[in-house]
């Protein structure tokens, strides 16, 4: 039916008095719809919501129109944006580029197997399994260092700070914070744990170190609260047979850990807020967005009672662990990266972006593999594949 209505309308088109009649209808038609969506209010609704909004947004439009500029890259590049640039960092050099593809600033390094993070203002670029870390202010190097151990990760707040994350002799593993300007402030070692990841909160006031413990009969996952000086604050023990890789700040004083089988929200005093593993469901992704909320990609659930949720889904979460909008989406979960309240969605070669709400805002269709999308701002994102990135519009 839809092509008939495209054809005839093609044909009738110069037609003016008809014109003016299906225009008419149009109005009336979208008007109804737009009741219907002020009318519905509860998440199970977002669906209907959703597909409404979809159906207005691409209406005449192809993923052709969203693209801004496409950019290519080196294979072996990591991207990431910064401010208002897009960096690309390989084992020949770190390149500041603006949105038209243009460079802006180079710095040669050796960087085999970049890891960039962003803050605010602050950018840290490190050489995972190498021994080098850079931090950038703006468009030039701020400060940089070499460690005579391997870097294992990195994290770097707003405000500059940067703990590094790295192998130690002797030991499991040990984490170093540095100030703003490069500064150690403590190395901290640990015997038996493994260290996975440290973050530091927004408002420099503690750091979480994510470990593994494979000393005792079980292997279980922990985590350790210090101070900006490297004392202990608080720990907790997650249940043995939960791996939680992924830990975020939700705010200074809570954290979002996440792992395949489930996620949980903690208090930076070592307490539980809330968990939830989904009804079993396999976690693809997590996040956190603006106003304390997380966002949590699963998988499909194929149980009675479950009719709609046999797709995978992003789930948002309020403060108390309550879902407050469900989105079905129709194919695999790469991953998911958020930007104030907005959330977008790698399903291996397309782009879902959807506002907090659930409401599906635009889409973007990608001939390659997808990697990562990073925004630039509500308005606009870069979806990064092995060849580039191309610059897009959100909605």
């Amino acid at each position: 039916m839809e092509p008939k209505e495209k054809n005839s309308y093609s044909e009738v088109r110069s037609n003016n008095k008809i014109s003016l009649i299906i225009l008419l209808l149009s109005l009336v038609f979208f008007g109804l719809l737009y009741v219907l969506y002020l009318s519905r209010q509860d998440t199970e609704t977002l669906k209907i919501k959703e597909f409404l909004e979809n159906t207005l947004i691409e209406l005449g439009k192809g993923s052709e129109d969203k693209v801004i500029n496409q950019i290519s890259g080196y294979e072996n590049s990591a991207f990431i944006v910064y401010r208002d640039y897009l960096v690309e960092c390989n084992s020949q050099s770190i390149r500041f580029m603006n949105k038209q593809g243009n460079s802006l600033w180079e710095h040669q390094v050796k960087i085999n197997k970049p890891l960039m993070k962003v803050s605010g203002k602050s950018l840290i670029i490190a050489d995972m399994g190498g021994r080098e870390i850079y931090a950038v202010n703006g468009s030039y190097i701020d400060w940089e260092k070499k460690f005579d151990e391997n870097i294992i990760n990195v994290d770097v707040n707003s405000s500059g700070y940067v703990v590094v994350v790295k192998e130690a002799k002797g030991l499991k593993g040990a984490v170093t914070l540095f100030d703003s300007k490069g500064n150690e402030i403590f190395t901290k070692g640990y015997k038996d744990m493994y260290i996975m990841s440290a973050e530091i909160s927004p408002d420099n006031s503690s750091i979480v170190v994510n470990n593994f413990n494979t000393s005792g009969l079980a292997a279980y996952n922990s985590f350790e609260f210090l101070d900006m000086r490297g004392k202990t604050i608080a720990g907790v023990s997650a249940a043995s047979s939960l791996i939680f890789p992924a830990v975020s700040f939700i705010n200074k004083n809570h954290i979002l850990v996440s792992g395949d089988a489930g996620v949980a929200c903690y208090k930076t005093d070592g307490s539980l807020v809330w968990s939830n593993n989904f009804n079993g469901r396999k976690i693809y992704s997590s996040g956190v967005l603006e106003n304390n909320y997380a966002v949590v990609a699963v998988s499909g659930e194929n149980k009675p009672g479950t009719a709609g949720r046999n797709k995978p889904e992003i789930l948002v979460l309020n403060s108390e662990g309550e879902i407050t909008a469900r989105v079905n989406i129709d194919s695999e979960i790469i991953n998911i990266n958020t930007y104030s309240d907005m959330i977008a969605v790698n399903t291996g070669r397309g782009v879902n972006f959807i506002n907090r709400k659930g409401q599906l805002l635009g889409a973007f269709s990608s001939k390659t593999d997808i990697k990562n999308i990073y925004f630039f701002s509500r308005l606009e994102a870069a979806v990064i594949t092995r060849q580039g990135a191309t610059i897009v519009k959100t909605h």
